[in-house]
């Protein structure tokens, strides 16, 4: 499932303004939900819903950030098949994407399948993103598993778009190459909002066979519900 931004973001408000980096006109339509006069802290959504590059030529840079907001954090399930040494009662887990603040509060299950075995947290190391965890019965297998409360990854790409503008073609298969996304994994705790750089840049002797096209950028949230991908759309007119 994708969604716009226009159809995620409803209203007007207006930030984030072009790079100074940018060597033609260009300009975003900048809309989001509100509460009160201000975005939702709790949903995720990005902001622009579209970006209008005007007089773009060969070589030139034309920049602009997608701003992306996490809302409520996301929710992680693991499981592993332990065996445990004759001496073993601790063993330590990596984890995919950080726990949530660091805290053993975000944790909501940590249980084994092994009858009578109760297992608990006992360290956490965030620069290694991995879980140790005490209370194993030595000498034996079981299955562990452990949901949390999670950071959450984002993906970002470009995209061939679903429908186009009036009058503008789809981007050629090239603009893979042209389209620069300085952060395509980042992640995001909850509640935070993040500016991710888009940068076009064509290099001279391109051939761009249409005046008029678009791309997109689209956006997921990663987690472990379904996640709507939303998509901000780059509308790109080549001078002439």
């Amino acid at each position: 499932m994708l969604l716009l931004g226009s159809l995620v973001l409803a209203g007007c408000a207006s930030y984030g303004e072009p790079a100074a980096e940018n060597d033609c006109p260009l300009t975003g339509t900048v809309s989001s939900p509100t509460i009160d006069g201000a975005p939702p802290r709790d949903v995720n959504w990005i902001s622009p819903s579209k970006v209008e590059v005007q007089e773009y030529y060969l070589g030139a840079r034309a920049e602009y950030p997608l701003t992306i907001h996490q809302g409520q954090p996301s929710t992680e399930t693991r499981k592993w098949q332990v065996s445990t040494e004759p001496s073993e009662a601790v063993v330590v887990f990596d984890l995919a994407v950080p726990l949530y603040g660091g805290s053993f509060s975000a944790i909501q299950e940590l249980t084994s399948d092994l009858s009578g075995e109760r297992l608990n947290p006992l360290d956490y190391d965030s620069d290694a993103l991995t879980l140790t965890v005490g209370g194993f019965v030595p000498d034996t297998s079981r299955v562990v598993t452990l949901t949390y409360h999670a950071d959450t990854q984002w993906s970002i790409r470009v995209a061939d778009p679903h429908f186009t503008a009036t009058g503008f073609d789809e981007a050629p298969t090239e603009a893979q190459d042209w389209v620069i996304i300085t952060d395509a994994s980042p992640v995001l705790a909850p509640y935070e909002t993040r500016d991710v750089l888009i940068v076009l840049e064509i290099p001279e002797g391109a051939d761009v066979p249409s005046q008029h096209w678009e791309f997109w950028i689209c956006a997921t949230a990663g987690g472990g519900q379904v996640q709507a991908e939303m998509a901000s759309r780059w509308l790109v007119s080549m001078r002439s």
